[in-house]
């Protein structure tokens, strides 16, 4: 099968993850999200042919600026353009875990850093490999590829 993916544009949000340094691509929502899970997913993200691993949260923002309406918010690794009304895809790769309710900011920030170390160090390689090899601990072995690995466009 494959990924759900989601093509929508970028739109300007509450620019709350830039204060925090964890910018966010945010696309608004409609009734099409219903049959998704809320939560914290990791995904990968196409822009302009390029390819990027992210998390993205889908939900109302329980903790900061709650909302009624569900949003969805993209946070893309290694990435710092900006990208306002351009049109991106995004997979939802890995369900992390649901939305949180968080005590204070601190909380926050803390299964934030969680959340990106879970994207970046699962092995994501039989996907797009060409991403997560970077985040990847040196001495990992490739062992658990594919025979054919070329047939996955990993080599």
């Amino acid at each position: 099968g494959r990924f759900y993916k989601i093509t929508w544009k970028v739109v300007h949000g509450n620019q709350v993850g830039r204060t925090i340094n964890f910018p966010t691509a945010n696309f608004s929502i409609n009734s099409s999200f219903a049959k998704l899970h809320p939560g914290v997913y990791v995904v990968r993200v196409s822009i302009d042919d390029k390819k990027y691993l992210g998390i993205a949260n889908l939900g109302t923002n329980p903790s900061f600026n709650k909302v009624d309406n569900m949003v969805f918010e993209t946070h893309i690794f290694d990435f710092n353009q900006d990208i306002y009304d351009k049109i991106i895809d995004v997979e939802l790769i890995d369900f992390i875990r649901d939305e949180i309710k968080f005590s204070s900011k601190e909380a926050f920030l803390k299964q934030i850093l969680k959340d990106t170390e879970y994207a970046k160090m699962k092995d994501f390689t039989w996907y797009f490999s060409e991403i997560v090899i970077k985040y990847m601990w040196p001495m990992q072995s490739f062992s658990n590829l594919p025979t054919n690995s070329s047939a996955y466009g990993i080599f």
